[in-house]
């Protein structure tokens, strides 16, 4: 047994390529930061509800659909850590209620959607503590 001893640090060394690539990480793509869509960039009557728009943007977390979604915004204030983002429609706020403005929008009449964080939602006080997501309407 121990005269096959000797053989074994040429068999690591023969294998360490073999463990090296099979155990290392393939890297990622990393998603594309996305802030604002409009519609030359999606249609928006293609979308169910909201919840699935919002999904398009990679600072947006949402679980669930419909008017049970709960949607949460990466990069908010610290302060609105669990805070649920607010939302401005056509330059009113409306609240902080996923459901109220999912009943309330029509996906044909949305020309853009901006995601707002930190800094820039700080014009909405501490309301705009979650996140700010900014709707507007085509006219």
């Amino acid at each position: 047994m121990l005269h096959h001893m000797k053989y074994l640090p040429i068999l690591l060394f023969l294998c360490l390529p073999l463990l090296l690539t099979q155990c290392s990480t393939t890297e990622r793509t990393p998603r594309v930061k996305v802030t604002e869509l409009d519609e030359s960039d999606i249609d928006f009557s293609s979308y169910r509800d909201l919840a699935q728009v919002l999904r398009e943007f990679s600072d947006v977390w949402v679980r669930g659909g419909g008017d049970h979604a709960n949607i949460q915004i990466r990069g908010a204030s610290s302060f609105g850590e669990n805070a649920p983002p607010l939302y401005v429609i056509d330059g009113r706020d409306m609240g902080h209620s996923y459901a109220e403005i999912n009943r309330y929008l029509n996906m044909r009449d949305i020309s853009n959607i901006k995601i707002l964080t930190d800094i820039e939602a700080g014009q909405y006080g501490m309301r705009g503590a979650g996140g700010v997501i900014v709707i507007t309407r085509r006219m």
